[in-house]
């Protein structure tokens, strides 16, 4: 086994995916938390999850429009959301086998962000899915 220095890692890679050292380093310094490190720790997540839910990436849930999800049968759907301001929401969708029950949409959004840095995208999650309540939660963020 090669033995190699921290400082010579310039891209880290887990399950194929590979970020950036300097995102790394922003996040133990600044505690900021990239695009493709978030998609490096909902890699690590989604082996955890049940089979009927879906952590959708990162990446794709920037456009949100593109995404194409099935609403046939009790499924989940979860997004990570990144407002403008670089801070991440949890996004979950849930259909139920009951066609005449609109889904359910629930966001977990840091307790010191206002909800509206994510309103752009609830938006559009409560008009495509033609969703009537969205609970809102918030969570701490690691200091």
């Amino acid at each position: 086994v090669k033995s190699t220095n921290a400082t010579e890692v310039q891209t880290p890679e887990l399950f194929g995916w590979k970020v950036s050292v300097d995102d790394v380093r922003a996040f133990v310094v600044a505690n900021d938390v990239s695009a493709a490190l978030m998609e490096l720790l909902a890699k690590v997540a989604r082996r955890k999850l049940p089979r009927s839910c879906t952590l959708h990436n990162v990446y794709k849930t920037k456009r949100l429009q593109k995404i194409d999800i099935a609403s046939t049968g009790a499924s989940q759907h979860a997004f990570m959301l990144e407002s403008f301001s670089h801070h991440w929401a949890l996004a979950m969708l849930e259909f139920t086998n009951d066609t005449q029950r609109a889904p359910s949409l629930r966001v977990w959004t840091p307790d010191h962000v206002s909800d509206n840095a994510f309103e752009t995208a609830l938006k559009f999650l409560a008009e495509k899915f033609c969703i009537q309540n969205v609970t809102m939660e918030t969570y701490s963020e690691v200091e």
